[in-house]
């Protein structure tokens, strides 16, 4: 059965917010991906506090067909982790690195090798800048899906800018940024 999985199987994991007393590792997380789901479509680990480069590394290796990736509030990821996960998965659709702790590395990577974006999530990524910001939308004129709350860092020139290089452009989330409203 484990080889039907393998190979057949484009799963969906959520393993977000799991109960403290089950603590995700990066080895828990690398033997799911790598022994039970080799083709994770999308994988939730939002508030997996457990959770560090290191499985992201895993998530990369065993991966490659990643289109979703939601490390919401897992606070122990940085720009290694998100660059690994970039580098190795191409067909990467969507990502949610919210509260995190990932600067402009993170998103030149992602901008760079994931050309298939259409939805970034980077609420409360509090080091990021305008030029963070500026290149990620370059790179991926057809982005859809925004999310910037809580960047306080971000001046209006990079919201200038999205409006003209981002046609595509849906939904905008700009709660908590100083230039927004004031």
């Amino acid at each position: 059965w484990r080889r039907v999985l393998r190979s057949h199987v484009r799963a969906r994991i959520d393993l977000s917010w799991a109960r403290p007393e089950w603590l995700l590792t990066d080895s828990a997380l690398g033997h799911v991906v790598g022994d039970l789901f080799r083709s994770v479509g999308a994988l939730a680990l939002s508030g997996c506090r457990g959770i560090s480069d290191e499985g992201l590394r895993a998530v990369a290796h065993n991966c490659p067909a990643l289109a979703s990736l939601n490390i919401r509030c897992c606070g122990q990821v940085t720009d290694a982790g998100v660059r690994a996960v970039a580098e190795a998965c191409s067909e990467l659709r969507h990502i949610c690195a919210d509260a995190t702790r990932i600067t402009g590395d993170s998103t030149r990577a992602l901008a760079d090798h994931c050309p298939l974006l259409t939805a970034v999530s980077l609420d409360h990524a509090v080091r990021l800048r305008d030029d963070d910001v500026v290149y990620l939308l370059d790179k991926l004129p057809d982005l859809q899906h925004v999310g910037l709350e809580g960047n306080f860092k971000l001046t209006e020139d990079a919201f200038r800018e999205m409006g003209q290089r981002c046609p595509n452009l849906r939904t905008l989330r700009l709660s908590g940024c100083r230039c927004v409203g004031g």
